[in-house]
């Protein structure tokens, strides 16, 4: 080949070399550029924020349990209640209510809801409630229904509602105000009869409740023979045809079989009594040892013991002391460290005196 072919092949090669070499570094430099644009583009988080205040529209009241209308209370129904309940206090029928349960009392809201602790008084301002709703706002008492937890509670209600309701009317209809209170259970077991009929509940199955009466409580002592009668059934049927209820049943078995028989509470608790009376007078001459060695006793007005304080089971207890005046009992205790250093002590008198004849 020429000598100028050469140097024309040499510099051609060499220009498409530097073209490829300018073409991916264009190309490479867009695209990373590109993709990087994209990416960043998919992952960065945005927040729009728009006004819809004015497309927001509230939701159609529900009218199906509660109207949107008030109990038509008005200040002079309050007033003659007011009155009322004066006589029936004075007259030892009921006791006065608190401004807050006069406020529940006379709420004009068809769903209120109170919210109180034990002897708060809701039995006294419940009655009261339900007063007012039958004689001043005319509500019929088969509008009216009370729900209790126990039939002892239901009982006392309506012990209360017939003694109340006899002050403001002495011809009240008894039945209606009986059947006014019942238990929760009760309601639910009138609600299964009428939309399960036929289908008996197992918790009142032997009992031939009448289903309309008051107070019926599901009970928790011992089944009687026909849910016995049942259970037996349902049990046989599952450990005969349900191979993880019989692989469950039989290792309870054998774990009955191969357990200790565990010993009776009584027994423990005596056992118990008796090792801690063994050693209670060497226990309580000890705490008065340390207390005297920390420079903490005698008390003044304290006579120290050990001295007999009471009997259980037999066993006589001590106590460390007892106050001179009025013979009440004095205990100490003595919390010890790991090197038998005395860490605490606390002293506690007993507000019950001990009977002088009987232990000094």
């Amino acid at each position: 080949m020429k000598l100028t072919d050469r140097i024309f092949v040499k510099f051609f090669y060499k220009k498409i070399k530097i073209i490829i070499q300018r073409s991916y570094k264009k190309g490479y430099s867009q695209g990373k550029d590109k993709g990087y644009r994209k990416g960043h583009d998919d992952g960065v988080l945005k927040y729009h924020i728009r006004r819809e205040i004015d497309t927001f529209s509230m939701s159609a009241i529900d009218n199906s349990i509660y109207g949107p209308e008030n109990i038509g209370v008005t200040r002079e129904l309050e007033q003659l209640m007011i009155e009322k309940v004066r006589v029936a206090t004075k007259a030892g029928i009921i006791s006065s209510p608190s401004p807050s349960q006069w406020e529940m009392i006379f709420s004009d809201h068809p769903a209120t809801c109170v919210v109180a602790g034990a002897g708060s008084g809701k039995s006294t301002t419940l009655i009261l409630r339900v007063v007012f709703m039958h004689f001043y706002l005319k509500i019929p008492l088969n509008k009216i229904t009370v729900i209790s937890f126990t039939k002892k509670s239901c009982e006392e209600l309506s012990e209360k509602l017939n003694k109340v309701f006899t002050f403001w009317d002495e011809g009240y209809d008894k039945e209606s105000v009986n059947s006014l209170v019942s238990t929760f259970h009760s309601l639910i077991y009138r609600f299964s009869l009428n939309s399960m009929p036929g289908i008996s509940v197992f918790d009142f199955l032997g009992e031939h409740k009448n289903e309309n009466e008051s107070a019926l409580e599901i009970s928790l002592g011992k089944k009687n023979n026909e849910q016995i009668d049942i259970l037996k059934s349902v049990y046989t049927e599952l450990y005969n045809n349900n191979k993880e209820f019989k692989i469950c049943i039989d290792k309870l078995v054998d774990f009955s079989i191969t357990s200790s028989s565990s010993s009776d509470e009584k027994e423990q608790r005596s056992w118990l009594i008796n090792y801690a009376a063994e050693r209670d007078l060497a226990l309580t001459k000890k705490i008065n040892d340390l207390w005297s060695k920390d420079g903490k006793w005698p008390i003044e007005g304290i006579v120290p013991g050990p001295v007999k304080c009471f009997h259980v089971n037999g066993n006589i207890f001590y106590a460390n002391g007892y106050v001179e005046h009025n013979k009440m009992p004095v205990f100490y205790q003595v919390i010890l460290g790991v090197r038998n250093y005395l860490m605490g002590m606390t002293l506690l008198i007993l507000m019950k005196p001990i009977p002088r004849k009987k232990y000094f």
